[in-house]
């Protein structure tokens, strides 16, 4: 989960930087949602949601907001992220971030299913 501050566009102008680190030192598959965060502040927000959600769908990963002093959508967050991880599980793929280019998505070789008991 990559999470920026709608409020400040630095914070908005990181994410593709965040998106590379995350690339680069991640061992395992990694499911990525961007979360704009603070949008309960509508008079101070400085990115809007399409913007953000251009980038997100040029980046092929989900965009939702949320706001964390309000519990406002947290939750669906983690489920979205939950459910895109099971179904990863069922047929294993790592999600290459490359921020010049599209994504590109590998096999995963040697994957073992874990048990839920």
């Amino acid at each position: 989960m990559i999470v920026f501050d709608v409020t400040q566009q630095e914070s908005f102008d990181n994410i593709k930087m965040w998106l590379e680190e995350t690339n680069t030192n991640a061992t395992t598959d990694v499911n990525i949602v961007l979360v704009g965060n603070k949008c309960d502040l509508a008079s101070e927000r400085v990115v809007d949601y399409a913007k953000a959600k251009e980038l997100a769908d040029s980046l092929h990963i989900s965009y939702m907001e949320a706001s964390a002093k309000g519990s406002s959508n947290v939750e669906q967050i983690f489920q979205t992220l939950i459910t895109d991880i099971l179904s990863n599980n069922e047929s294993p793929t790592i999600q290459t971030i490359n921020t010049e280019e599209k994504s590109e998505t590998k096999p995963v070789e040697n994957t073992t299913p874990i048990d839920s008991d």
